[in-house]
């Protein structure tokens, strides 16, 4: 045994003897937020867990923490400079007014009442209504508020002076823009803009009369298509397409279609001379009770009238012994609209364009003459097909139709030779 076995006090104590154990508490996350002092743009900064310790409780090493965030989170908004205090923009007035060339003129002041003299606008703006970090940019901020105003307000734009531009149909050529009004003519296509026209105005005078021209012109131009009488008649149809084909396709059902119309442009009480041409590939009705119009091989038009083959029952001699009924082609010639007026009154003058010259009415034939017809300015012109039973020749089987040849200018519209049922076109060879 040692002495210090022997004797406690014999070996001196150590320093470790006497501390005292201790015991360290560590924070929860932490997070705190600070605002601007109008409670704005909120900022949060947070203190990760174990990061704060204490000695005495967890409750004092959290409340460390959240002091350290919230300085933090006060720091970063201060430094963003989001919370420095909004300046107002002062009172302003703008007064705008038109240059003799058509420009604008702004004047600024802090002149209230804000009035503007005859041939200006105002516009005001009250203080405190825009707020920016610095008064001058408040302040621009309020004047670019009530210069958009006088801008919207005040009209500098200078009307344009009456402009006319003919064109003769039915090319139209280049035409000229003219300051007085020209005479007028079947033959030209007139376009006119009226003194201050809101759509020619412009900053000077020079541009407005630019403008207006060039909508003359435009004007003059669409009016090319309508003005003529060759470009209203010529391309006019009659068609009757097959619905479906029977027979092996020798017929096919039809159903009658609208009929065309136009009016015959031109000043009125004009007469006009007008050689048309008709071609097509259809089957032929025989006409009784009207004129045939010679000159024309084949005898294919008959004046006024009425179809026999097949009409109204299908009763009479077609012509060479058959009694099926036959399409009716028509060119109706009423002195006016009819449709303006009930009852609808008869048309002034009928042509029938597919008369049958006892051939073979069981067949479609290719048609290709010109006759020469009287109108006048105002006329209606009806182009009038019927099936009237229903069933007609279809052209792909018939020998004649397949070898028409009605290519020639001016082009058949939509059209496909052999057709698939019957047509007829009418285009215009003259006008006197």
């Amino acid at each position: 045994m040692s002495t210090c076995d022997q004797k406690i006090d014999c070996c001196p104590p150590t320093p470790f003897d006497y501390l005292i154990p201790t015991t360290t508490f560590l924070n929860v996350e932490t997070c705190a937020v600070a605002y601007c002092p109008d409670s704005t743009h909120p900022t949060t900064y947070c203190v990760p867990a174990g990061t704060v310790a204490s000695s005495d409780s967890i409750a004092d090493a959290n409340n460390k923490a959240y002091q350290i965030a919230i300085a933090q989170a006060q720091s970063i908004l201060d430094t963003s400079g989001v919370c420095v205090p909004p300046i107002p923009n002062v009172y302003w007035c703008c007064v705008a007014w038109c240059n003799p060339d058509g420009t604008k003129n702004f004047a600024f002041s802090n002149v209230s009442p804000c009035l503007a003299a005859p041939g200006q606008v105002a516009f005001s703006v009250s203080a405190r209504t825009y707020f920016a970090d610095t008064q001058d940019a408040a302040n621009q901020m309020a004047r670019d508020a009530i210069q958009a105003q006088c801008e919207a307000a005040l009209n500098c734009s200078i009307g344009c002076q009456e402009r006319w531009w003919a064109m003769t149909c039915p090319n139209g050529g280049d035409g000229s823009c003219l300051t007085s009004a020209p005479t007028p003519s079947d033959n030209l296509s007139i376009g006119h803009v009226a003194a201050g026209d809101p759509e020619c105005s412009a900053d000077t005078l020079e541009h407005a009369n630019e403008k207006a021209c060039l909508k003359a012109q435009s004007l003059a131009q669409a009016g090319l298509s309508r003005c003529s009488l060759p470009a209203k008649l010529s391309g006019l149809q009659w068609l009757m397409p097959c619905i479906e084909d029977q027979g092996g396709g020798v017929f096919c059902s039809c159903t009658d279609p609208v009929a065309p119309s136009v009016i015959v442009p031109g000043t009125a009480g004009r007469i006009y001379t007008v050689v048309l041409r008709i071609r097509g590939s259809v089957e032929l009705n025989k006409y009784i009770n009207g004129s045939t119009v010679s000159g024309i091989t084949g005898n294919y038009v008959v004046l006024g009238g009425n179809p026999t083959c097949g009409y109204p029952t299908g009763g009479l001699n077609c012509g060479n012994g058959t009694f099926f009924g036959a399409n009716v082609y028509a060119l109706d010639i009423y002195d006016h609209d009819p449709n303006l007026h009930l009852p609808i009154p008869n048309p002034i003058t009928t042509y029938f364009l597919n008369n049958n010259d006892n051939q073979n009415q069981q067949r479609t034939y290719c048609v290709d003459y010109q006759i020469t017809v009287t109108l006048k300015a105002g006329n209606y012109l009806l182009l009038r097909a019927s099936g009237i039973n229903g069933t007609e020749n279809n052209s792909l089987w018939t020998p004649n139709a397949l070898a028409c040849d009605l290519s020639q200018d001016p082009p058949l519209i939509g059209i496909t030779i052999p057709y698939h049922g019957q047509f007829m076109q009418m285009d215009v060879v003259s006008v006197t």
